[in-house]
C-alpha cells in the first residue's frame, strides 16, 4: 500500500482513517481485514474514477503472487461490511472486465493547521451522536478541492482548531469512551444475520451449490437446511436452499422433480417474505418460471426486477443469462455471463453456463475453449463433457471428440474392459456405432424405471429415427421434462427444425 494514502475519509455514516488502520460507522468500530482495509482505502481514496484490477493489485498485492481471484472475494467482503445495497445504498460499483469504482460521496478530512499545535496532530477524532466535524465548521471554512464526488473539507484556523479539538474530546471522553469497545461489527455477521455459524452454513452451500453435482446439490441442501436451523429469518439461506432444490429437481437427480420443485418454490417465496429486496430470490423465482412452469414473460420480469435490485451479483447475471440463452438471444446471454465471470471468477458454474450458451450460439470455437478452461480449473467436473464432445461433433472433429469421450469414461473411473470395448466399437463403427450402443443403454434404463426422455429423443435423432423422437418429445412435453426449454438454442434438434411439428411445440412450451 502506498504510505501517501494516509488520510482521513467520511462517507455516509462510516469515518476511514488510513493511519490508525480504522472504519468506524457511527461510532461502531468495523473490523476488516489487513488486506481488505487496504483495497477500501484505495477505492475510496480514488473515489469516482475507475480503479483497474491490475492497479489494485500492485497497490495492495505489490510483492505477492496472488490469483486475481483475490480482488472480487476482497471486494465481496467490502460490500458485506459495509451493508452495501441496505435501503438501496451502493458503495462500490463492479466495471465489467476493467475494475471497480468507489460511488459514494467522500468527504476528505484534511487538517493543515495541526501541524503547527504540535500537540494536536496525533489525536484521532472520531464522529459522535451528538456532533460531527463538519457540524462544528463555519460555512467559509468548507471549500471544495477535488472534482466529482470527493471534496477537501480544509479545517480550522490554529485557534480554532484548538477550540473544537477541546470540545470534541470533552464529548467524546464523556459519551463514548466507556461504550467504545462494545460497539464492535464483526465482519462475519454480515448484512442478513448475526449469528456467526449461520453465515459459515450459507458460505459452505453456496461453494457446494456452485458444482452440479448430486452429491454436492445434497451437501448444498443440508448446510442451507443448517443455517436455516441456526437462524430462521435468515433470507440468503432460504434462497440458497431454492437455487439447489431447483437444481436438483432440473438434473433430475435425488428423487422426483416435481417434489423438489415444489420445494424449491416453497423456499424462495419463504426468502421474499422475509425480504421482498432480496435480488438472488427474485433471480431463482424466474429461473423456477423458466425451467417448470414455462412462463417466460414472468421469468423475464423477475429477472429485470434481480437486476435493478443489485446488478453486481454473479448470480443475478448467470440466471439473467441462462433466461436469454434459452429464448436465443445469444449475443446477450454471452455478455452477461462474461460480467458474472468478472464478479466471479472462480465459480464453475459461471463458466460452465458460458460454455453451453456458447454452444447454443455454435460458436463452437468459443465453447471448446471454455471446456478446456472449465477442466484446467476443477479436472473431475463430469459436466463438461457432453457439450464439449457435443462441439467437435458439431465441427465434424470426430476423433477429436472421441479422445474426450475416453477422457470422460476414465473421469468416471470406468472399468478397463468397458472402456476397450467403447475403443473396439469406434474403430468398427465410428459415432454411429457409439450412439447405437447409447441408445440401448438408455432404452434398458427405461425399462428398469428410470427413464430420461430427452436423452432417448437426442439419440434417436443421432440415429437416424426422428419419429422416435417426436414420439419422445411428447411424452417429455406431457411430462413437462426440464430440458424442454433448450428446444429452441440447442444444436441437438436441428434435424427437426424444418418440421411443422416441431415448431408447434415450441410454440407450445412458450418459447415463441
Amino acid at each position: 500500500m502506498k504510505s501517501s494514502e494516509t488520510g482521513s475519509y467520511r462517507f455516509k455514516s462510516f469515518l476511514l482513517d488510513a493511519a490508525e488502520q480504522q472504519l468506524t460507522r457511527d461510532g461502531e468500530l468495523v473490523q476488516l481485514t489487513p488486506k481488505a482495509f487496504d483495497v477500501l482505502v484505495y477505492l475510496v481514496s480514488h473515489g469516482g474514477h475507475l480503479v483497474h484490477k491490475d492497479e489494485l493489485m500492485q497497490s495492495v498485492w505489490p510483492d505477492s503472487f496472488v490469483d486475481e481471484v483475490n480482488i472480487p472475494r476482497t471486494i465481496h467482503t467490502l460490500r458485506r461490511a459495509l451493508g452495501e445495497d441496505e435501503n438501496g445504498s451502493k458503495f462500490i460499483e463492479t466495471v465489467p472486465t476493467k475494475g471497480y469504482r468507489f460511488v459514494a460521496e467522500v468527504d476528505e478530512l484534511s487538517e493543515p493547521g495541526a501541524v503547527a499545535t504540535g500537540f494536536l496532530q496525533p489525536v484521532a477524532i472520531n464522529p459522535v451522536a451528538t456532533a460531527s466535524g463538519s457540524d462544528l465548521i463555519p460555512d467559509e471554512t468548507v471549500t471544495s478541492a477535488k472534482p466529482r464526488q470527493n471534496k477537501r473539507i480544509v479545517l480550522f484556523t490554529v485557534g480554532f482548531a484548538c477550540a473544537i479539538a477541546l470540545i470534541f474530546l470533552l464529548s467524546f471522553n464523556f459519551q463514548s469512551a466507556s461504550s467504545v469497545k462494545s460497539n464492535v461489527k464483526s465482519i462475519d455477521q454480515g448484512q442478513y444475520t448475526t449469528n456467526d455459524e449461520a453465515y459459515r452454513m450459507y458460505l459452505l452451500g453456496s461453494a457446494l451449490a456452485d458444482k452440479l453435482t448430486p452429491k454436492n446439490a445434497e451437501k448444498a441442501i443440508e448446510a442451507f437446511e443448517q443455517a436455516i436451523t441456526l437462524d430462521p429469518n435468515y433470507a440468503p439461506a432460504y434462497a440458497g436452499l431454492a437455487n439447489v432444490r431447483n437444481s436438483v429437481a432440473f438434473m433430475g437427480s435425488g428423487g422426483n422433480p416435481t417434489e423438489e420443485y415444489l420445494k424449491a418454490r416453497a423456499a424462495v417465496e419463504k426468502a421474499l417474505a422475509i425480504d421482498e429486496n432480496l435480488a438472488e430470490a427474485h433471480s431463482y423465482s424466474g429461473e423456477m418460471m423458466t425451467n417448470f412452469e414455462w412462463d417466460f414473460v414472468g421469468a423475464e420480469r423477475e429477472h429485470k426486477r434481480a437486476l435493478e435490485l443489485n446488478s453486481n451479483s454473479a448470480a443475478v447475471r448467470r440466471m439473467y443469462a441462462l433466461w436469454l440463452g434459452f429464448l436465443g438471444r445469444s449475443d446477450e446471454s454471452i455478455a452477461e455471463i462474461k460480467t458474472a465471470i468478472d464478479l466471479e471468477p472462480a465459480s464453475v458454474l459461471n463458466h460452465k453456463i458460458y460454455q453451453q450458451n456458447a454452444f447454443y450460439a455454435r460458436r463452437y470455437d468459443e465453447s471448446i475453449a471454455e471446456g478446456k478452461r472449465l477442466l484446467e480449473m476443477d479436472p473431475e467436473f463430469l459436466g463438461v463433457y457432453d457439450t464439449l464432445i457435443g462441439s467437435y461433433l458439431m465441427k465434424g472433429e470426430d476423433a477429436e471428440a472421441f479422445k474426450w469421450f475416453l477422457h470422460e469414461l476414465e473421469q468416471k473411473k470406468s472399468k478397463p474392459d468397458e472402456i476397450e470395448s467403447w475403443k473396439t466399437i469406434y474403430a468398427q463403427s465410428g459415432w454411429p456405432g457409439i450412439f447405437e450402443r447409447q441408445l440401448e443403454q438408455a432404452k434398458e434404463a427405461e425399462r428398469n424405471g428410470n427413464p430420461s426422455p430427452m436423452k432417448l429423443v437426442r439419440l434417436y435423432l443421432k440415429t437416424g429415427k426422428p419419429e422416435k423422437a417426436f414420439v419422445y418429445l411428447g411424452k417429455a412435453f406431457d411430462g413437462r421434462v426440464q430440458g424442454m426449454i433448450s428446444l429452441k438454442v440447442s444444436p441437438n434438434y436441428d434435424p427437426l427444425r424444418a418440421d411443422p411439428r416441431f415448431d408447434d411445440l415450441i410454440r407450445r412450451v412458450g418459447l415463441k
